[in-house]
């Protein structure tokens, strides 16, 4: 999965997901949600609900820009998403009727991102689980449509940048320098990039934002790949190029004094 690629010992990456989107089980209610969670060994004791996500797919066609209408919320219908945390609350499985999602998640620094193919595997599992459980309950068959897969990083301000004029330097692959004379002083950045993977297989969206919350001035950094499931690319082969473009990407975009040893140690070959 990751021979040839981009290797970061220490990247700052502070949470990834890894999700499948599927057709909406037309049976599927919120009484699942928890009877689902049941399932589940005593390694996953937290649960809290969330906002449903919508059901959106990525289009590679003229009409990815006409917006959708008005969409008949029916009662029956489940309202919530299910959030399923472990023990040591970092990691967590996200569910609803369309949807299954697995985080890792960073926890306060005492744990470091253990790898794709760990977290992958770990993912494996849960998708399985989920399948045995919508078998079990007749309320199938499962046809996915979308992989997903999100890291999100936070660069905060310290040796990499000290001030606001230094994040075009190390997004370097993202913003140009920014030349600022006698009118003004460059202070911060934000934005969204979209790019089509080759030949149409999916869509790399990257977003940043320099922010400045009470405990830590930083940049957020988040990079996500998503593309359809179909003849060409089915749920394996899709969360393994999301996964690759991810990497690469990054390697692309951040400036090479940040990959050093004393940073983000890459050790790749170049």
């Amino acid at each position: 999965m990751t021979k040839g690629l981009p290797k970061f010992n220490k990247p700052p990456v502070v949470e990834t997901v890894l999700g499948v989107q599927f057709q909406p089980l037309a049976g599927f209610r919120n009484a699942h949600l928890g009877a689902f969670w049941k399932t589940l060994d005593a390694n996953w004791p937290h649960v809290s609900d969330a906002s449903l996500l919508g059901h959106d797919r990525e289009l590679f066609s003229d009409d990815r820009w006409v917006p959708g209408g008005p969409i008949l919320q029916l009662t029956q219908t489940p309202t919530s998403r299910l959030w399923i945390r472990n023990q040591n609350k970092d990691r967590m499985i996200q569910v609803q009727r369309d949807r299954l999602c697995y985080n890792w998640l960073a926890n306060k620094g005492k744990n470091q991102y253990p790898s794709y193919a760990e977290v992958r595997q770990e993912f494996d599992k849960a998708w399985d689980s989920f399948l045995r459980f919508i078998e079990q309950e007749n309320l199938g068959p499962v046809q996915p449509d979308q992989w997903e897969v999100t890291y999100v990083n936070h660069i905060p301000r310290g040796k990499l940048w000290q001030a606001p004029e230094d994040i075009p330097r190390l997004l370097e692959g993202l913003l140009a320098q920014k030349k600022c004379g006698v009118w003004g002083t460059f202070e911060s950045a934000g934005g969204a990039s979209t790019f089509v993977i080759a030949d149409n297989r999916g869509r790399l969206h990257i977003e940043f934002q320099h922010t400045r919350p009470e405990t830590e001035e930083q940049i957020v950094l988040k990079l996500t790949a998503r593309g359809p499931i179909d003849d060409r690319t089915d749920t394996d082969a899709g969360l393994n190029l999301g996964h690759e473009t991810i990497v690469k990407a990054f390697a692309d975009i951040t400036a090479e004094y940040a990959h050093g040893s004393e940073f983000w140690d890459r050790t790749d070959d170049r």
